[in-house]
């Protein structure tokens, strides 16, 4: 198995996230991903929203967001099944 390295910059990790869901970066979005007020670009928050992609994963590169996400899904799949 191959350990993916994880981007450095935020745009970095965008796009590694839409690599991994098999779709396309939001168009026209800035370096730092931010809008001018300095929140996240709308265009991050609607491809989060859309897709289940995580901003602390993007902003920040946290993936312990990824992994207790993952956990919660397992554990919820067991109790269903």
């Amino acid at each position: 198995m191959t350990i993916p390295t994880i981007p450095e910059t935020c745009l970095g990790r965008l796009a590694f996230v839409a690599e991994a869901l098999g779709v396309s970066v939001p168009e026209g979005l800035p370096a730092d991903l931010l809008d001018a007020d300095g929140a996240p670009a709308k265009a991050v928050l609607t491809f989060c929203a859309t897709h289940g992609a995580s901003l602390d994963f993007i902003y920040l590169g946290d993936v312990a967001i990824l992994v207790r996400y993952t956990a919660r899904a397992m554990a919820n799949e067991r109790n269903t099944a």
